[in-house]
């Protein structure tokens, strides 16, 4: 009566029955491969398993992650990282400053930045170009707009007195890794 409510035939129940204590053939092997994938916080696939287990044949780990519904975890990749990577348009320079900010020569090291002040219940961006050695600022540029204008119209207003291989120092900010704004520092003979 039970087989019939469970839509099993008898012949089954008791084939069932007669392996039914018996430990599965790939229980040994489950216990090292998920032992693995749970050292790999659920983000190793069967090559990194394969990689720690040699003695194991890699079609069997397949077999055994798929019967266990092992499921690797895939983190995705940031779009906007790729596409930035595969056009290189904003470069990040290597940081030869290296916070050496007691300078004494004036015109040789200038350091920039964005600030923004509120003003009339909104805010206004301020780009300042500043002399570290005299303290002065050489060039200063405001918008309601936080835009490439407001850099590249800050550099347009430096002085000519500029020494020989100047250093503009700066963030890694969208704007100072523009490539208007590289070439613009170019342009000035200032290494970035």
């Amino acid at each position: 009566m039970l087989c019939s409510l469970a839509g099993v035939s008898r012949s089954g129940y008791y084939a069932w029955l007669k392996y039914a204590d018996t430990e599965d053939r790939d229980h040994h092997a489950y216990t090292q491969i998920k032992e693995v994938f749970d050292k790999g916080k659920g983000r190793y696939g069967w090559r990194s398993i394969k990689m720690r287990l040699p003695c194991m044949n890699h079609k069997k780990i397949q077999r055994i992650m798929k019967k266990y519904d092992l499921r690797t975890k895939v983190r995705r990749r940031n779009p906007y990282k790729a596409i930035m990577k595969k056009r290189m348009e904003h470069r990040v320079f290597p940081n030869i400053l290296e916070r050496a900010f007691r300078q004494t020569i004036p015109s040789t090291v200038f350091c920039t930045d964005i600030t923004y002040v509120p003003f009339r219940n909104e805010f206004v961006y301020v780009s300042v170009v500043k002399d570290i050695a005299s303290g002065e600022v050489t060039a200063w540029n405001a918008s309601n707009r936080l835009d490439m204008d407001l850099v590249t119209e800050t550099l347009k207003q430096m002085p000519s007195h500029i020494r020989e291989n100047a250093m503009m120092h700066s963030d890694q900010g969208f704007h100072y890794t523009n490539p208007l704004f590289i070439e613009q520092v170019r342009l000035l003979r200032m290494t970035q």
